[in-house]
């Protein structure tokens, strides 16, 4: 059962407008007072934020969300008032606007004559369900009028300002917990010669501060703003937040509107692994534990990679295959020699993540993001520690200058966690002759014929294949017998292949990881 009750409000008069001229207003509030059967509870209304005047360049198509937000969760809709009640003497559609309903966008097509119009929308909460057959709203019906002004401008239509940076994001949901405070930095670029950036204009919740304009030294076209909230107790709730920005040829840029839920918590980070250095030549596992089992985002979002320098070198779509959420920990993966030696810092998106809790029409209240350079840090190292590229070799390798036995070579590269490195490419072994030239010791190769007489198999396990890469000094200096199973690099014979004893014959060698 419905219980309606209604609440008006009419007064004269509109300034001079189009079509209407001097019009009366007249503002109807409906709401359902009954309890609701789905939600166990009366019904709350819609809310919304509006500037009280918004701007169409005459000869520029251009549109205009109206924010909405339910604190139901409810499925909110926008249409033109009808009837005396609900828009005195100003109904109807404005001329060459369009409006959609279902995403409360106006849509302008150029054309309409200069001059003021009065807009008078109602906004509706219906039930999200889609399998709901009855009682399923308009629950309440809400005014929401405002002034349209139409302008001529010499400007051309592609020269509006526009905020910059990704954040504050358009229709994201943010939470600020109880006592901490909503921070944020508005940044705008004026276009076309000589313009620059007259003001950042907000529709904001009540208590929130803006700092004066800033222009930034580097670039006069070029300004920002910095807002701060710190909501109370009882604003705990939905607030929505507009901004736009207008330049000094008084064109305003397309609005952002984002929705601040006080008092809620948004997902924040516990751990963030790998730090530190890092193994660049292999694949690495990245994670981020969250104090919470969040939710994935399903709308685009990046997680972004950095050198020192501040240029951004890879980044990953939340939509990859190599993005994955299990529990509370969001892990990804990048593949080997990605970084360049040296110093990065990684860069989250907000939103990456949201939390399971609703809130908003999007979703619940979002992950901040990690937007400080030193929060997340790492040094990408080619090789791991103790192992570097050697004589022009493109591989990780670790010399040891020390002759020793291939028994006991083995067990020392075994020891660093590698084995000893095999020598099986020709420019390679060039590289390693070219080395060795001076010295009185030889290379062991990796290569032994140990479990088989005449078998070669190299160190990792794989056997010598006809088509593999060989440098044996000759059938006359091989010298393969029942002692002699490993083979060396042997300076008496300009550095080829022979086959020597492993427990007794000393060479250099390389370990690999």
């Amino acid at each position: 059962m419905s219980y309606y009750s209604s609440s008006y409000y009419e007064n004269c008069c509109w300034i001079s407008v189009r079509i209407h001229g001097s019009a009366d207003w007249y503002a109807t509030t409906v709401v359902d007072l009954a309890t609701r059967a789905d939600t166990g509870r009366p019904n709350s209304s819609p809310i919304s934020a509006s500037s009280p005047v918004v701007r169409f360049v005459q000869q520029c198509d251009s549109s205009i969300r109206i924010p909405v937000e339910d604190p139901d969760g409810d499925t909110v809709k926008c249409r033109w008032g009808v009837g005396l009640e609900e828009c005195g003497e100003v109904c109807g559609a404005m001329p060459n606007v369009t409006l959609d309903e279902d995403s409360c966008t106006l849509s302008y097509a150029a054309g309409l004559q200069d001059g003021w119009y009065a807009i008078a929308l109602v906004l509706e909460d219906f039930s999200p369900d889609p399998a709901c057959s009855s009682g399923c709203g308009p629950y309440t019906k809400i005014p929401l009028q405002f002034l349209a002004l139409v302008e001529t401008t010499s400007t051309p239509c592609n020269q509006r300002p526009m905020i910059v940076g990704d954040e504050p994001r358009d229709q994201s949901c943010v939470g600020v917990p109880t006592g901490d405070t909503y921070t944020a930095v508005i940044q705008a670029q004026a276009e076309g010669a000589g313009v620059t950036i007259a003001d950042i204009l907000t529709t904001s919740p009540l208590g929130m501060t803006k700092s004066s304009l800033a222009v930034d030294p580097n670039n006069e076209q070029r300004a920002s703003v910095t807002v701060t909230w710190t909501p109370t107790a009882q604003q705990a709730g939905q607030h929505i937040f507009c901004f736009r920005a207008a330049d000094t040829n008084n064109i305003e840029s397309t609005q952002r509107c984002l929705t601040i839920l006080a008092g809620a918590t948004p997902p924040a980070v516990a751990t963030l692994t790998p730090s530190g250095p890092v193994l660049s030549s292999q694949q690495i596992t990245w994670s981020v534990t969250f104090d919470m089992e969040p939710i994935l985002a399903t709308t685009p979002r990046y997680i972004r990679f950095f050198n020192d320098a501040g240029t951004e070198v890879h980044a990953i779509d939340t939509s990859s295959s190599d993005l994955q959420l299990s529990g509370n920990t969001l892990s990804f993966t990048t593949a080997p020699n990605v970084f360049a030696a040296g110093g990065h810092y990684i860069l989250v998106d907000q939103g990456v993540v949201i939390s399971p809790s609703s809130g908003c029409a999007t979703g619940g209240p979002a992950f901040a993001g990690i937007r400080d350079s030193s929060t997340w840090t790492f040094n990408a190292r080619p090789c791991p520690e103790g192992y570097d590229y050697q004589f022009g070799i493109q591989k990780c390798l670790h010399l040891h200058r020390r002759p020793m036995t291939y028994l006991d070579a083995r067990a020392y590269c075994q020891s660093r966690g590698g084995g000893i490195f095999r020598l099986d490419d020709a420019a390679d072994v060039s590289r390693v002759k070219a080395a060795l030239a001076g010295r009185r010791v030889g290379m062991w190769v990796g290569l032994t014929d140990e479990v088989t007489e005449g078998t070669f198999v190299w160190e990792a396990g794989t056997a010598l294949a006809s088509g593999d890469f060989t440098d044996w000094a000759g059938d006359g200096f091989n010298h393969n017998g029942r002692f002699r199973h490993c083979v060396q690099m042997k300076r008496k014979f300009q550095w080829r292949w022979v086959v020597r004893s492993c427990r007794r014959a000393r060479s250099l060698f390389f370990c690999q990881p």
